[in-house]
């Protein structure tokens, strides 16, 4: 599902069973339905991001990656992960990333994707990171 406001609905997004979206605040915050990013659901759900961070644009200040409900993700969804890095940095945004599983959040370390974005483990993590 996706929760936004109806500009965003308006710049073409649709409700989706793959993923939330939601913009509050100043963070656009995306959480996968799971329990996998593969190939299918790294494809719609960057077509979404895509649109959303058009949508946002430099008003942006966070990006969110909500993955508790992920337990697994291929190749192409870690590929999704750092595009959507990319994207909100090159619009000035943070990248944060909440609800890793210990394998994702070992998979993160290994390809290094715990480098792109801040780790919070907890809701008060994630609220000191979104203050900061």
């Amino acid at each position: 599902m996706i929760t936004l406001g109806s500009r965003f609905l308006g710049a073409g997004l649709k409700p989706s069973s793959f993923a939330r979206l939601e913009y509050r605040g100043g963070v656009l915050t995306t959480q996968p339905a799971g329990p996998q990013i593969a190939e299918r659901e790294a494809t719609i759900i960057s077509r979404k991001l895509n649109k959303a961070f058009a949508a946002t644009g430099k008003r942006m200040k966070a990006f969110l990656l909500d993955l508790t409900n992920v337990q697994t993700v291929s190749g192409m969804g870690l590929g999704m992960c750092i595009d959507a890095h990319k994207r909100a940095r090159d619009l000035g945004a943070r990248t944060i990333v909440i609800g890793l599983s210990p394998q994702l959040e070992e998979l993160f370390r290994v390809m290094k994707v715990d480098r792109m974005y801040k780790i919070a483990r907890t809701k008060s993590e994630l609220s000191g990171l979104l203050a900061a």
